[in-house]
């Protein structure tokens, strides 16, 4: 009875999508100036946006000039209404809201795509993604992190286009939501073979194929980092690999936690017992040189 008590009161602390709706639609939530303080988005479409701003000349990010929300100016907003959630992966959902907007004082209705995250601080939704409500919905985070990489690639001051992060897989498969289409670096298990793409979090997942514990592989062949033939000859060994972690990227069957993809780096991790050879062979050159240099004298 105490343990159903308990977990009543933890549901009534969630924020439902009801109330999530009517807190960010009634009225309309103003925006943050901060970009990177603004609650209402997650953590990621904040640092979309911010990646975006500082690509941008003079900071003025084309994405920020309405409001992201209904993607309107505020003062032609009106209302927003639930129409169909659908559940996603990792506690996700994606909403479908019917927007009416005041164009030239008349009623106009439209359809707005919202992908929601909890935020576990204070489990309120969060906006981490918005599209048009299509049946093949268009992303907005797609279209800031294309505009930013374009932006980027442009100028000669920032050369390196795509930072990322060192990631453990551990942190990929525990909290998929926070790595979603970062730039990520991570070390596992590799495998490469038909419908097998795959890195595990250790050997004994990889010697198992245990699913869950493994990263779908979206690598095209040929490479311009690694041939198809030298991928396959690391299949159980250590990997280094970046690229971009998607969580909804599941892979053939639907069996991976999540996905890599746009991989920019495969290469085998080098050993400590190697490294410790690599020392040795480096004292050793210097001290042959040390009494190369003794004997002239």
């Amino acid at each position: 009875m105490l343990a159903l008590c308990a977990f009543t009161q933890s549901a009534q602390g969630k924020e439902t999508l009801a109330e999530a709706i009517t807190r960010l639609y009634h009225p309309l939530a103003s925006v943050d100036s901060d970009i990177r303080q603004d609650k209402r988005l997650s953590w990621g479409l904040r640092e979309d946006l911010y990646l975006n701003q500082c690509a941008t000349p003079g900071g003025v990010s084309p994405w920020l000039n309405n409001n992201l929300l209904c993607r309107c100016q505020d003062e032609e907003f009106i209302s927003g209404e639930l129409i169909d959630t659908t559940p996603l992966n990792a506690g996700r959902v994606h909403a479908l809201l019917q927007l009416t907007l005041n164009q030239n004082h008349v009623g106009a209705h439209r359809l707005l795509g919202l992908t929601l995250v909890r935020n576990n601080s204070d489990n309120r939704w969060q906006v981490e993604d918005t599209d048009d409500g299509a049946e093949t919905p268009k992303s907005l985070r797609a279209e800031i992190r294309e505009d930013t990489r374009i932006k980027q690639t442009a100028s000669a001051s920032q050369p390196d286009t795509s930072p990322w992060r060192d990631i453990s897989m551990i942190a990929l498969l525990a909290q998929p939501e926070k790595y979603h289409l970062q730039r990520v670096n991570i070390i596992g298990v590799g495998n490469i073979e038909f419908e097998g793409n795959a890195v595990y979090l250790n050997k004994a997942s990889w010697e198992n194929d245990v699913d869950g514990d493994s990263l779908w592989l979206d690598i095209d062949f040929p490479n311009s980092q690694i041939s198809y033939g030298k991928a396959q000859q690391l299949n159980g060994e250590y990997v280094h690999i970046t690229g971009t972690f998607d969580m909804d990227m599941s892979g053939h069957l639907g069996l991976r936690r999540g996905g890599i993809t746009d991989i920019t780096r495969y290469e085998r991790v080098t050993t400590r017992k190697e490294w410790e050879r690599i020392r040795e062979k480096k004292i050793a050159e210097i001290k042959a040189a040390q009494e190369k240099s003794e004997n002239k004298k």
